[in-house]
């Protein structure tokens, strides 16, 4: 029997959440599932949805939930959600979908149009919902919360145990890491992107990739970069990804122009290619200290790159220090610094520790085996 599974997406861009569920969308069995996909406004992931002939439907609802510091912007949001709570059940009957599908913690209306047309509903979740590296909170408290994400799901994925924690003792919550294809290295492609970028192919390229915003640490790594330069000749850094504050964005790229680092400093913006992208890097540099998880991370093993990380519970669970990928303990541009000299200063131990981590990819976190679960974990909430 085919099931229409409407998946309600709580942005239409394509970073680290969006992401995974647009390569779990696009890996479904089509005879198995219909997908319905629901987002708030035009972006990428609308871009590559329609590629793939996948329905798209548009319902426009603010984030339910805020950063810490804004909590009192959210009685008028939820009251402002309303309408699209609305809009959502009539498109799950319109649609006749068989489940609803949240990707996010701030996705509440999915959970409320599931209940009010009496179908299942699953919270995919790729947040961190307690303890001081919380980025969003709820004004009820992340009690409330979290008791509000259990009472109105079948099922809660969580994409690690920093975001499982929440939850310790309910069978109906499960851990699956994201996953990723490992990817094939390809020397053409690397020659073209350098070309395009006016690198070198002596050059020893970081990148990092992420949208851009302060708590994902991209100043403390031009900083370091900064830093690096003075010793590393030769040196690049390319920022892979677009902006979140534009404010931010002007700093980075004003501080770039006093350091005089116009030819070896790259903001590529917003990019569907990532993966390409990576070929022309050495070393990918997540320099955040607030991942749940990390995407980036495994988009690097899985090109076969060194990877550096700022150690946390997410990124612990995949980088092993010093055997598949390399760890520092703060976002700060010395500790940025120190572990970029030990890859550049051990270059037969970084080249091991990146084929260990792409082995990784391929046995523990691959993009199959994360389908697999997830199609599970939806099937018994049909049963």
């Amino acid at each position: 029997m085919r099931r229409t599974v409407l998946f309600l997406s709580h942005t239409s861009e394509l970073y680290g959440a969006e992401t995974a569920l647009w390569r779990f969308i696009s890996r479904l069995n089509p005879d198995k599932y219909r997908a319905i996909l629901v987002l708030p406004g035009d972006g990428p992931l609308e871009e590559a949805a329609r590629e793939k002939h996948i329905t798209v439907e548009k319902v426009s609802m603010k984030w339910w939930l805020t950063e810490r510091g804004k909590t009192w912007k959210q009685p008028l949001s939820w009251l402002w959600n309303i309408r699209g709570v609305l809009r959502l059940a009539s498109i799950i009957r319109k649609q006749n979908a068989n489940l609803v599908f949240s990707n996010s913690a701030v996705s509440i209306g999915g959970a409320l149009a599931a209940r009010k047309t009496g179908i299942p509903h699953v919270w995919s979740l790729h947040e961190i919902l307690e303890g001081e590296k919380r980025f969003l909170s709820c004004l009820l408290g992340s009690r409330v919360l979290v008791r509000f994400i259990e009472t109105f799901s079948c099922s809660v994925i969580v994409n690690s145990r920093a975001t499982a924690r929440p939850f310790q003792g309910n069978k109906n919550v499960h851990l699956i890491h994201n996953g990723v294809d490992p990817l094939s290295r390809n020397p053409a492609s690397r020659v073209a992107l350098r070309r395009e970028f006016s690198f070198s192919q002596n050059n020893t390229v970081l990148g990092t990739v992420g949208k851009i915003y302060p708590q994902k640490g991209q100043m403390e790594l031009l900083q370091a970069f900064i830093l690096l330069r003075r010793r590393f000749s030769g040196l690049k850094l390319v920022f892979i990804g677009g902006a979140r504050e534009s404010g931010y964005l002007r700093k980075l790229i004003a501080l770039t122009e006093r350091e005089n680092l116009k030819n070896s400093v790259v903001f590529t913006g917003f990019r569907r290619d990532v993966p390409d992208l990576l070929q022309m890097v050495d070393i990918v540099v997540c320099p955040s200290s607030i991942e749940s998880f990390g995407l980036t991370v495994l988009e690097g093993m899985a090109a076969g790159k060194t990877v550096l990380a700022v150690r946390s519970e997410g990124v612990n669970e995949v980088i092993r220090h010093r055997e598949n990928g390399f760890l520092v303990e703060s976002c700060s541009p010395q500790a940025i610094v120190q572990g970029i000299e030990e890859i550049l200063m051990n270059s037969v131990e970084a080249e091991k520790a990146a084929r260990q981590g792409r082995l990784d990819v391929e046995q523990k976190f691959s993009l199959s085996m994360q389908v697999k679960k997830i199609e599970k974990v939806m099937n018994d909430c049909f049963a």
